[in-house]
């Protein structure tokens, strides 16, 4: 209950909550007994290259696909921009967290291209750290091997990343899997657990964006 038309969840850092966009009505928060739905933004991330991420001093940071990336409290209040766009972008695409404060991956807009991933430090600005040339690039996330994953049209791979300079190191390597993929936004449904599984949605199978409750076992 509580979750209708609900997209792209993501967990509070206690684990007590859930932050999610609901279609047409912005994003939310809601506990996990079903209690609590509180309206946080009157737009969202929304179901296709947006994302969210969830902070412990609760802040919550947020891209709906067609944004800089913005910033509201858990607690409600104005939503403020963290990082803008910048001449030559449209917007950014995806959000995912790096560990230790380090920042935050995005995907820039610029034109009809998708093919660089930039850090977003924690005063808002912004590093380049890993650039495709002529490959579209999905969703980018940390993995605790060290790694960035990505998606390069359908293909999963990997490339080291150095926390320390946020600056890839070697080359991209193939993780010989498909995933399932928008191809007018690039969005691919896959993560990675802090064990280092990883996790996606097979090439050919529908991209769903209904929000379920799914036990571990």
């Amino acid at each position: 209950p509580g979750t209708q038309r609900g997209t792209t969840p993501y967990w509070s850092p206690d684990g007590e909550w859930l932050a999610f966009d609901r279609v047409g009505e912005g994003l939310w928060k809601i506990r996990l007994d079903g209690s609590g739905a509180t309206r946080l933004a009157p737009e969202g991330p929304g179901s296709t290259a947006g994302g969210v991420v969830w902070l412990e001093d609760g802040r919550i940071l947020f891209v709906t696909g067609r944004s800089a990336v913005l910033q509201v409290n858990d607690r409600g209040g104005d939503v403020v921009e963290f990082s803008p766009v910048l001449e030559g972008e449209a917007d950014f695409h995806f959000l995912a967290e790096l560990p230790d404060g380090k920042g935050f991956l995005t995907t820039p807009h610029r034109g009809d291209v998708f093919d660089t991933v930039d850090v977003v430090l924690p005063d808002g600005t912004r590093q380049e750290v890993l650039k495709v040339e002529g490959h579209p690039l999905g969703p980018t996330v940390y993995s605790p091997t060290g790694h960035l994953i990505f998606v390069r049209e359908s293909s999963l791979m990997a490339q080291p990343l150095d926390l320390a300079t946020l600056e890839v190191t070697g080359y991209p390597i193939s993780l010989g899997e498909s995933v399932a993929v928008d191809t007018t936004t690039w969005r691919a449904p896959f993560t990675a657990a802090d064990n280092g599984t990883l996790i996606y949605l097979p090439a050919g199978q529908p991209l769903g964006r209904t929000l379920r409750w799914v036990r571990r076992d």
